[in-house]
């Protein structure tokens, strides 16, 4: 395209934003597509994607054994060099399958992945007994899968490692410990009534210093116990949130490494966090750089935490309509001077076309990148493929990103990787030029083409 037919291209748009929306990266697989074979061909078996610090790509996906020919309850996992091609040096030519147990589940899914520099990975599952057992019961599975792809001897003895389930779960790591923390929520109105922290060793077995033989166990007060993040030395604060005649309000309470309570924290081990417009803190996400997202009502991330809980920053914007409705399988990603952010719209009963995928881009005081989305929708980026698909995102350094699509009855998972415009969170309008300006336009770059033309001759 000429330079003059972008200059017309960009002025008979009329008023709005240039559109700048992410493009396949041309430099990953095909156009930016690498297909891999991963069974878990039964609901609620989404892809889980992450980036390694050297740009592999680590993939993995659960299968209940349902609907596959095995029927037996598995873990597959996949890892992908930067150019899309397998990794040799992982399980067999890139990807394998660990059978975690020979009957089928009614429910398998990976609640919570700890992916390690190195490639190594923690896993845990929530699932159920098969569907031939009298009453089934839940549990969780703690998998410690190798950098070369191996279930880890050196944990449980290479066996998964049963846990009791939860509601919820989340999955801390550093050099010395895994802690598992389990949130039990009542089946109706989000109430809390327990959190379980089970401290291990990198072996598997419990840490007896740690609490009760390994294990904390603490009660809802008044105030509902709505998370928990790690803190520096091994600690544990646990988030809680109440509601007064004045509205929100949530605090921290502290445990050491020991699971004591950090009774110099704070007063007698607990701190308030500053409410804002009469908000409390409701959820924390990891970001994956030391910081964390903090977010109010349904997924809205609205502060920035350092890795005490401390408030670093407090967006000044409000949540964009319609993003914070896209709130299942919500999940933020540090992506230099952008946060990137992804979720599910899902409407029960019925699907709706505006039912998918999709991800956004705010920027660090928390204004959507209104570059990074398409024409049609100013806040968010509806990620390609069919609508009934899960998808799941990993930020690829500070311009690309990576996501993994998985369908119900596909034993294939999709991975892309796109490059997204370096926008601005307020880009500004084109004006519309109409119909006289575009005529003007074109006089005049017909003559400015004559005048060439002449000089040719």
């Amino acid at each position: 395209m000429s330079v003059f037919s972008r200059v017309l291209a960009v002025l008979a748009a009329g008023p709005g934003l240039v559109s700048a929306e992410p493009v396949p990266d041309a430099g990953f697989g095909s156009n930016g597509i690498v297909d891999i074979a991963l069974p878990g061909a039964s609901y609620l078996n989404p892809a889980h994607v992450a980036v390694l610090p050297d740009r592999r790509i680590a993939v993995a996906r659960t299968d209940t054994g349902r609907d596959s020919a095995s029927g037996a309850l598995t873990a597959s996992f996949a890892r992908l060099l930067p150019d899309g091609r397998p990794d040799a040096t992982f399980g067999n030519g890139g990807t394998v399958t660990f059978v975690l147990r020979p009957a089928p589940a009614d429910y398998a899914v990976a609640g919570d992945i700890h992916m390690r520099a190195d490639g190594s990975q923690f896993v845990l599952m929530s699932t159920t007994t098969g569907a031939g057992d009298p009453s089934p019961q839940s549990e969780a599975l703690l998998l410690a899968v190798t950098a070369d792809g191996r279930l880890d001897p050196a944990f449980n003895a290479g066996q998964p490692l049963p846990l009791a389930p939860f509601t919820s779960e989340k999955l801390f790591v550093d050099d010395n410990a895994v802690v598992v923390v389990g949130i039990d929520r009542e089946t109706c109105c989000g109430h809390v009534t327990r959190l379980i922290a089970r401290r291990l060793h990198l072996d598997g077995t419990p840490d007896i210093a740690f609490g009760a033989d390994g294990v904390l166990d603490v009660e809802s007060t008044p105030a509902q116990i709505r998370d928990a993040m790690p803190v520096p030395g091994g600690g544990l604060q646990i988030l809680f949130l109440e509601y007064t005649s004045a509205g929100e309000r949530s605090f921290w309470r502290r445990y050491r490494a020991n699971g004591s309570l950090d009774t110099a924290f704070g007063i007698n081990g607990e701190a308030a966090i500053p409410t804002h417009d009469g908000f409390g803190l409701r959820r924390v996400y990891a970001l994956g750089d030391g910081t964390w997202l903090g977010t109010e009502g349904s997924n809205c991330g609205r502060r920035i935490l350092d890795a005490q809980g401390n408030i670093l920053v407090t967006f000044a914007s409000t949540c964009t309509p319609g993003l914070a409705s896209t709130s299942q399988k919500f999940r933020p990603h540090a992506w230099g001077e952008r946060i990137l952010m992804q979720g599910e719209q899902r409407t029960y009963f019925i699907s709706l076309p505006s039912d998918g995928s999709y991800a956004w881009a705010v920027d660090l005081d928390g204004r959507v990148d209104a570059a990074f989305a398409q024409p049609q929708d100013d806040t968010r980026w509806r990620i390609p493929g069919p609508h009934s698909a899960s998808h799941d995102v990993a930020a690829d350094g500070p311009q690309r990103f990576v996501v993994a699509s998985a369908e119900f009855a596909e034993n294939t998972v999709r991975v892309q990787r796109f490059v997204a415009p370096r926008g601005t969170t307020q880009a500004q309008p084109v004006p519309a030029l109409g119909l006289p300006g575009l005529l003007l336009v074109v006089a005049g770059t017909a003559a400015f083409a004559g005048r060439r033309l002449r000089r040719r001759d």
